[in-house]
């Protein structure tokens, strides 16, 4: 790990259990919810859980809690949605999970600020801590994390989001030697979309993250979609390629220095009864390798089904499958998910 960043990773006190968080997160809760400065605008509590495997061998289980005092959805506003407010939100994140010789866990707690300007515009700011251990070798790594985030769309059709992260990542617990060293990264990120008539969008996505063992990933995604029905069913169609690169290859985690992906993509949700929909969306890629020279193929997809009227609670029940093979390797991983959202 980077020497430079040591006092930034050692603990500074004593890490509170499960149920003392749990307590904080709901006492905080409370106080947000009793402080709303809207009666008209309903909060909204999100309770995920996702259990996910992959092909090297690593299993993992996320829990996720986050609440804020007001719902927000800049492209699709929620009934009685201020023009402009002030918000205030919560995040607890737990994380167990296990590698070939690695048993790994994670708490992150933190707040949200929040402030919409305008039906255009919202800034968002998170603070707080994120703690990580591997049991087996007795490592632990504590740091302060956070992020900004600005999010816009303006009325001739121009969406995007712009933001700066810090966090803690566990790309070291890959095989072939999983290692007990967790990174921090620093993270630029956005995407800037437009749609040129209601049913054609292109979009454009970037990614520079910068980790402390001195890697830099550098990503950048292009789509172009194509609207076929635009209600309920709706149905996209289109084309994207992504490229993704690192300055240096690692033997811990998979990080190519030029690995390119292209091809078809689709978005869709097709009402089945009532509030029940089912949902889908993926590509199916070529891949080039470039330090290798070799083509391969693969695919993405998510789909599921949603018991759902956004304007009330619900829920949604999720699959994920990412796949990956050439002729020097294949990887894959599965994750199954559940997610509830309450309205108060």
């Amino acid at each position: 790990m980077n020497k430079k960043l040591d006092l930034l990773h050692k603990p500074i006190f004593l890490v509170p259990s499960f149920r003392s968080l749990l307590k904080i997160f709901v006492y905080l809760l409370l106080t947000c919810n009793n402080s709303s400065v809207s009666a008209k605008e309903k909060s909204i509590l999100t309770a995920e859980g996702v259990y996910s495997t992959t092909y090297d061998e690593i299993r993992q289980y996320d829990w996720d809690l986050n609440y804020r005092d007001h719902r927000r959805d800049l492209g699709n506003p929620y009934e009685n949605e201020a023009n402009s407010a002030l918000d205030f939100g919560l995040n607890l994140h737990l994380l167990t999970g296990t590698a070939p010789n690695v048993d790994y866990s994670a708490i992150r707690l933190m707040s949200l600020l929040a402030y919409k300007s305008s039906p255009e515009n919202i800034l968002e700011g998170t603070w707080g801590f994120h703690y990580m251990e591997e049991t087996k070798n007795s490592k632990n790594d504590l740091i302060f994390v956070g992020a900004l985030k600005d999010e816009f769309s303006v009325s001739d059709g121009v969406f995007g989001q712009f933001g700066f992260a810090r966090d803690l990542t566990v790309l070291t617990l890959r095989p072939p030697r999983p290692s007990t060293d967790f990174l921090v990264y620093h993270s630029l990120y956005g995407h800037l979309g437009y749609y040129l008539k209601p049913n054609l969008r292109v979009k454009g996505k970037f990614d520079f993250t910068y980790f402390s063992d001195g890697n830099f990933k550098n990503e950048q995604d292009f789509e172009v979609m194509y609207g076929l029905s635009l209600d309920r069913p709706w149905f996209w169609l289109g084309l994207g390629a992504n490229k993704l690169s690192f300055n240096h290859t690692e033997v811990n985690y998979w990080s190519p220095t030029n690995y390119y992906s292209f091809g078809p993509r689709l978005d869709a949700n097709v009402p089945l009864f009532g509030v029940v929909s089912f949902f889908a969306g993926g590509s199916l890629n070529a891949q080039y390798d470039g330090d290798n020279a070799i083509w391969g193929y693969g695919y993405y997809l998510n789909c599921g089904l949603a018991f759902f009227d956004r304007n009330k609670s619900n829920f949604k029940l999720s699959y994920t499958r990412i796949y990956s093979e050439s002729s020097l390797s294949r990887w894959y991983s599965n994750q199954f998910g559940l997610q509830a959202n309450f309205m108060f």
